[in-house]
């Protein structure tokens, strides 16, 4: 029986995968999975991850780049678990996170959705400079949550007509649908900060935001005169 799943997307992310993948299988058990989605990539990303011997590795190869929410959503049409958790390819997880999600759980049966804390770190200590990060953030970003299977088939899978803003808008409906939400004070994930990502290269893209804010104000308010 699988008990986790975790889905990670790629595309050229040949310089760091390697580095999140045992991050990851460094805390999962023996019947757990992590579903790998290349999206395209045209570097040695997908060798990097097949010179990596584990069973617990699903590789699924898209021909072409079609954007991260694809990639995700051909995942979730494959896990198996009954948690699914999420890592981009140049971050890296908290070293006791599934340590820490299963303490939770098993004081509060119900739970659908755990996040903790995210640690930011650079690779370049100039990039502090021009992103004005804090150390620490208790945030809801997609490596820093474990959702139930169960709430998944309710929220239905992601928005890929967003060009961003599709994970807000995926638990912007998550929240919506259950408030079994429980805030952790350990630390789920360190996000690299490198100058390339695309969260931060296309902060100035605010009308995808916009829309998904929108959308959610839609839904909430549709939910109050049910």
């Amino acid at each position: 029986m699988t008990r986790h799943s975790v889905i990670l997307t790629c595309f050229n992310g040949s310089e760091f995968i390697a580095e999140a993948i045992c991050s990851v299988l460094d805390q999962l058990g023996q019947n757990d999975e992590l579903i790998v989605v290349d999206d395209g990539s045209n570097d040695d990303s997908l060798s990097r991850v097949q010179l990596i011997a584990d069973e617990r590795i699903r590789i699924h190869c898209r021909a072409q780049n079609s954007g991260i929410a694809a990639a995700r959503n051909d995942a979730l049409r494959l896990v198996r678990g009954d948690f699914v958790s999420f890592i981009d390819h140049d971050d890296r997880w908290g070293d006791a996170r599934i340590k820490d999600f299963e303490a939770i759980v098993a004081k509060n049966n119900d739970t659908d959705v755990v996040h903790g804390v995210v640690a930011h770190f650079f690779d370049d200590p100039a990039l502090d400079q021009q992103y004005k990060l804090p150390d620490m953030q208790n945030a809801v970003l997609s490596g820093s949550v474990t959702i139930s299977k169960g709430l998944i088939q309710k929220i239905g899978f992601f928005d890929e007509t967003l060009t961003c803003g599709d994970f807000v808008d995926f638990m912007a409906r998550a929240k919506i649908m259950s408030d079994r939400w429980i805030a952790s004070d350990q630390i789920y994930l360190h996000r690299r900060i490198h100058g390339k990502n695309y969260t931060l290269t296309h902060a100035k893209d605010s009308s995808g935001y916009l829309s998904v804010v929108r959308a959610h104000l839609l839904r909430k308010g549709a939910r109050s005169h049910e």
